[in-house]
């Protein structure tokens, strides 16, 4: 008689678990599997910052996407959420997704695709996080730019709203520090990023400061590296998001004995838990405690800069963002800005004086939604204008717009308000020594416009 052993039958997941991890490892598994059905969750750091997180992206909707932050209107709650979207993907990308502060990348997160604090289409933004813990070089091209500055920010806490401007060198100048930035022939320059200035620079060569080892909490900075180009067809749209970053690096400066790993960190519960919780805080401070409406808003000490106009269709002087508010603007930088309300029938004619290139080496125009998200500027609609692609445009920097909800025709400089009702009218100056005087603003009857030809 033929004696067949049969075969052990298992239901298929516990054979899967048995095939990868041996009888051994399946035991653990089920004892694991025990503990959480009978006792909860294991609790672990990555765990708890996830759970922040939940807690943050609630309170969020809650909180800011409320009538407490003016936001009311099924449109202002959906964009709300989809501003909170964009929110999330780039603190993502500088805080989680490759964010190790030992290998740091500069990369691209004001574009189409990320759109936040009044980006533009006339410039690329490369941001890079990194630690007090290292010193650092950064490499880079001038390729053109009208103007381009690396900026150092402090936070309160990792991943939170940018309170300081620590230190900033520029091209062609930094009207912060006076370091400038003196590119060689080929167009290369050199920065040493460090709390200690190098003894000794090249002329092609700057130093950017950065606070010493555990001076900040979470031992984090950021840099925002600006690249403006003032062209007919503006950069974002004509060379797209990606092609400038080669063009400048940093890296973690070497020395003999460097006893960091030639590898990066692999995912510990700490390191994760830390990253998420930098995610959390970057949404909450960019939404419930800074943004427009938020917390800070409300706090008696507040001041609105002078340069934003609160009344509807008004635009405020132009003014310097350095020591009107704090947040990621450049320290080069006169901001003019303020609301716009118009019915389907109403046009707003801008009229105003752009300074020369001589005394203002980057000026553009562009409009806004209520988050300080840029409108669709990318698929053609003409919603910001720099000095050269305004047309008619007088000897002395004189130029009229019209912003309204239908195109008045191919004579006029239209801004393209997509219908929307309300959003924002957004100007920059960078690096300007004249004296900029404040847009003349008059509401029409759309059926007026032949009168400003």
């Amino acid at each position: 008689m033929l004696l067949v052993t049969p075969e052990l039958i298992l239901p298929h997941k516990i054979h899967a678990a048995v095939s990868m991890k041996g009888w051994d490892g399946f035991s653990e598994l089920v004892v694991a599997n025990i503990a959480q059905r009978t006792k909860g969750q294991r609790a672990t750091k990555s765990r708890e910052a996830w759970y922040r997180l939940l807690e943050s992206l609630r309170d969020v909707d809650v909180t800011f996407l409320s009538p407490e932050s003016d936001v009311v209107s099924v449109e202002d709650i959906a964009q709300g959420h989809e501003y909170v979207l964009h929110l999330l993907s780039i603190g993502l990308e500088a805080y989680v997704i490759n964010a190790d502060m030992t290998r740091p990348k500069f990369k691209n997160l004001f574009n189409p695709d990320h759109k936040w604090l009044v980006d533009q289409p006339d410039a690329v933004y490369l941001t890079a996080t990194i630690s007090t813990d290292y010193e650092y070089v950064i490499e880079g091209t001038h390729n053109g730019e009208a103007y381009f500055s690396y900026t150092v920010y402090t936070h309160i806490r990792g991943g939170g709203w940018a309170q300081n401007v620590l230190s900033e060198t520029g091209y062609p100048r930094s009207s912060l520090s006076g370091l400038h930035i003196a590119p060689d022939e080929s167009g290369r320059y050199r920065i040493f990023v460090s709390s200690t200035r190098p003894p000794t620079l090249q002329s092609n060569e700057q130093w950017l400061e950065i606070p010493a080892k555990g001076i900040m909490s979470a031992g984090e900075v950021s840099i925002i590296s600006r690249h403006y180009w003032e062209g007919e067809i503006s950069i974002q749209v004509a060379r797209g998001q990606d092609k400038y970053e080669a063009m400048t690096e940093i890296l973690v400066m070497t020395s003999t004995g460097d006893i960091r790993s030639p590898f990066p960190p692999i995912p510990s519960d700490e390191n994760v838990a830390q990253r998420i919780d930098f995610l959390s805080n970057f949404l909450l401070d960019h939404t419930i405690i800074y943004a427009p409406g938020g917390k800070a808003s409300k706090d008696p000490s507040h001041r609105i800069p002078g340069w934003y106009s609160i009344v509807n269709n008004v635009i405020g002087k132009p003014g310097l963002f350095a020591g009107s508010s704090s947040g990621v603007g450049a320290p080069d930088v006169h901001y003019a800005a303020g609301p716009w309300k118009l019915l389907p029938t109403q046009a707003l004619i801008i009229e105003g004086i752009f300074p020369s290139y001589e005394e203002c080496v980057f000026a553009n125009v562009i409009l806004q939604n209520k988050y300080l998200q840029s409108l669709d500027y990318q698929h053609g609609r003409s919603q910001h204008f720099n000095r050269r692609q305004v047309k008619g445009m007088g000897s002395s920097g004189s130029y009229r717009l019209v912003l309204s909800h239908v195109d008045p025709g191919p004579a006029f400089n239209w801004l393209d308000t997509e219908g929307r009702e309300t959003g924002i009218i957004f100007y920059r100056y960078m690096l300007n020594t004249a004296e900029l005087t404040q847009a003349n603003t008059t509401v029409i009857d759309i059926s007026q416009l032949h009168e400003w030809m």
